[in-house]
């Protein structure tokens, strides 16, 4: 037997028998390593190394130790899976929630019954609109543990997303707040589902989230300021059937501040069934419809609106949106014109005109629609960075900039308008107080990219500007600072 073998390998050339002895040993090691334990030594030091990144905000080298964990596969999976886990928690964070799922799933298959995936992967589920595959998974995670506030609001909102049985839904909102009564999100989600059909009762429990502390305060305050206009002006002059359609109209343009799409294109359909060429109704729908970029369903809707009416101006505003996010830039140019010759000067209109002369190179006009938007609303924070920005980096205007700076700073006292000021003094000369500024704004919040990257000016430390694109990932100051290092 040893002479054939001996006689087989005699057969090929000297070279190949040593590479296939070098494979076969390889091999040999290889499956020592990972049945000896060692690759799962290996990938929990890789995770190790991930989480003290995560720890402080390095999420690049954090992701990276985390995906050599992976690939390791060390053989009880569990490595594996805190790598899926805290991938998918920073993708989460950064709003990609796409990748944040298939880290998620890959972490799911590996421990199913593990109700904190459970929970993790629900709520990605609802972050991409996977509603039914949210409500599968959270109810297994309900049936581990019932008295989970955490679970019970996540239950509630996807019931609400999916705009059915919402009595099912506000049960297990009124479950978390018994749980937890200083639960934000449950309290915010039961004013929502209270809006479709006892306005008073919604008024009380957005009232409540905004006393309490939470992510949601924004929101919570949109749908309070749209639940008070709408008991003022809800049915002023307006025959039944029309206040009727108008009342959903308004109940949807309070889902849509909230970026609640799937419910608002509800009150709007609602209101349509109703009266069927009702210009608002369409209005909304084409709003929801371009933020969505369903480009095609837009355009339809405002063809509709425009026939009911051809003199609005908001309807003239909405086809320059439109046109200006498909990338006619003519076209959307006229539609602006138009609108404001309707009589449609708002400051949404001014700032997406400026957005459009930004693109097309001519930045004195984009200035003149800025400072005009900032003439009406003189504390519209997005308005006021544009302005900053197009100051410092391309009109050298830098003690506008600063000037601007400090009224935004004075009146939202933010970690951003901090920042903002600490890039006015950079592009002003002024090094030093622009890195006192910028430690100030990390005083205020630890995690505010555009505090790095001013650092990162000040004192051209390639690390400052890594860490601005860790904590914006695809945003605005991520993609300058991913310029500079």
């Amino acid at each position: 037997m040893e002479n054939r073998v001996y006689n087989f390998f005699e057969k090929f050339p000297r070279w190949l028998r040593v590479v296939i002895i070098a494979v076969v040993i390889l091999i040999v090691i290889v499956l020592v390593l990972k049945y000896g334990g060692w690759f799962d030594k290996i990938a929990y030091s890789y995770v190790g190394r991930g989480n003290k990144y995560l720890e402080n905000r390095e999420y690049s080298k954090a992701m990276k130790e985390y995906a050599f964990a992976v690939a390791l596969e060390d053989l009880d999976g569990k490595a594996a899976f805190e790598a899926h886990v805290r991938r998918g928690q920073i993708f989460y964070s950064k709003r990609n929630f796409n990748e944040a799922v298939r880290e998620f799933e890959a972490a799911y298959k590996l421990y199913k019954k593990r109700k904190e995936i459970q929970i993790l992967l629900g709520k990605a589920y609802l972050a991409v609109g996977r509603v039914d595959d949210a409500e599968k998974v959270l109810s297994k995670a309900l049936e581990q543990d019932s008295g989970d506030a955490e679970i019970l609001v996540n239950l509630g909102k996807t019931i609400f997303k999916k705009f059915e049985e919402l009595e099912r839904g506000e049960d297990y909102l009124k479950e978390a707040i018994k749980i937890n009564g200083e639960n934000q999100e449950a309290y915010f989600y039961l004013a929502l589902i209270y809006l479709d059909h006892d306005e008073n009762l919604a008024l009380e429990k957005i009232s409540r989230a905004l006393d309490l502390p939470g992510d949601l305060s924004d929101e919570a305050r949109s749908v309070h300021e749209r639940i008070m206009e709408m008991q003022n002006d809800k049915l002023r002059g307006r025959e039944e059937k029309e206040a009727r359609a108008y009342e959903r109209v308004l109940i949807g343009w309070t889902y849509a501040g909230v970026s609640e799409y799937d419910a608002a294109l509800r009150k709007t359909a609602e209101a349509l069934e109703l009266v069927s060429e009702y210009r608002d109704a369409w209005i909304l729908k084409a709003w929801i419809e371009i933020e969505k970029e369903d480009f095609a369903m837009a355009e339809d809707s405002l063809n509709k609106a425009y026939r009911c009416d051809s003199t609005h101006g908001q309807t003239q505003y909405l086809y320059g949106r439109l046109h200006f996010k498909m990338g006619e830039f003519d076209k959307a140019h006229d539609d602006f014109e138009k609108a404001l010759n309707l009589g449609y000067d708002h400051v949404s209109l001014r700032r997406d005109f400026a957005k459009l002369f930004s693109r097309t190179g001519d930045l004195k006009e984009a200035e003149k629609q800025l400072l005009k938007a900032h003439a009406v609303d003189s504390k519209n924070l997005e308005v006021g960075s544009m302005l900053i920005w197009l100051y410092v980096e391309n009109l050298h205007k830098t003690q506008d900039a600063v000037k601007l700076a400090q009224q935004l700073d004075k009146i939202h006292k933010t970690s951003r308008t901090r920042a903002l000021l600490a890039l006015a003094y950079f592009y002003e000369g002024d090094e030093k107080a622009a890195e006192v500024a910028a430690g100030e704004a990390l005083e205020r919040d630890a995690e505010e990219a555009l505090a790095y990257y001013v650092e990162g000016l000040v004192d051209g430390d390639r690390e400052k500007f890594e860490k601005a694109v860790d904590l914006d990932f695809e945003g605005e100051v991520a993609k300058r600072a991913g310029e500079l290092f």
